[in-house]
């Protein structure tokens, strides 16, 4: 399942798709600077996530047990990543984008 949300998005709360088992690929818009407490937590198939480069911090348990995310490119303004954000993602690649 892929979900492309509306780039007039400002805010996802937190948890709003953890535990979504299907979900493969989401695009985060240019008008999110978070991505919140568990946003993605639990979300086994998860493989890709297009995050913006107005992201400035990720939450606490954001991405926990991701086990199927790869890779993740982050914007150079990250201020902040929250304790287990990344937590059992055994095969993720971050990059930080410097440009």
């Amino acid at each position: 399942t892929y979900i492309n949300l509306s780039k007039n998005l400002t805010d996802i709360g937190e948890g709003c798709f953890s535990d979504c088992k299907s979900l493969e690929r989401i695009n985060i818009p240019d008008k999110i600077t978070k991505i919140n407490h568990s946003l993605f937590a639990n979300c086994k198939s998860l493989k890709s996530v297009t995050i913006s480069g107005k992201i400035t911090d990720i939450g606490i348990c954001a991405f926990l047990d991701c086990h199927s995310l790869e890779r993740l490119t982050l914007p150079h303004k990250i201020a902040s990543i929250g304790k287990s954000a990344f937590e059992n993602c055994n095969s993720l690649i971050i990059t930080i984008n410097i440009i």
